[in-house]
């Protein structure tokens, strides 16, 4: 309550306010997955930590990957919590950052993990279903992995290829 007074000698009075001075930064605990999990040929990657704060019972937490922001959500206080994410190949460093009411902000450890996934191959030419004259075919291609070298195969049958050739003859 604040209270003042004039110099008449007439005071008046404020609403009384009540407010709550937090200085302590929310505890956040990475839950999994281990440190150097591998996913292998997985669709998504499941992250789970904890928050827990001495007043608010709801936080505000954000998922830090290589350095960017991937997810957020709003974390009930000591409430385990489970993220799903689709995230490309490669190694991620990952930490997750959490603040309350009062604007402290904690932050837990940095983890990492691999994602690997399937490698990308489209063929372009020839197309589906397509002609070919001659006895050289060339092959167009776009083939991707974001983790490791490709080898590309071509599982020809070369034995249905040489009796088409036979019976196009004359």
């Amino acid at each position: 309550i604040i209270g003042c007074e004039d110099e008449y000698g007439l005071s008046s009075n404020s609403t009384p306010y009540n407010f709550t001075v937090d200085t302590t930064a929310p505890i956040v605990i990475i839950d999994g997955p281990p440190n150097g999990t591998v996913y292998d040929n997985v669709p998504t990657v499941q992250l789970n930590y904890t928050v827990t704060d001495n007043l608010d019972p709801l936080l505000s937490c954000e998922i830090i990957i290589n350095g960017f922001l991937e997810d957020t959500n709003s974390a009930a206080n000591n409430t385990p919590q489970s993220r799903t994410l689709s995230l490309a190949d490669g190694n991620k460093t990952w930490y997750v950052r959490c603040s309350d009411n009062a604007g402290n902000i904690g932050f837990s450890e940095t983890r990492w993990f691999r994602v690997i996934g399937s490698p990308t191959v489209i063929l372009i030419d020839p197309t589906n279903q397509s002609y070919m004259q001659g006895s050289l075919i060339e092959f167009e291609y776009f083939a991707e992995d974001g983790w490791a070298d490709i080898t590309i195969a071509f599982p020809l049958n070369i034995l249905e290829i040489d009796r088409i050739n036979r019976l196009a003859e004359p």
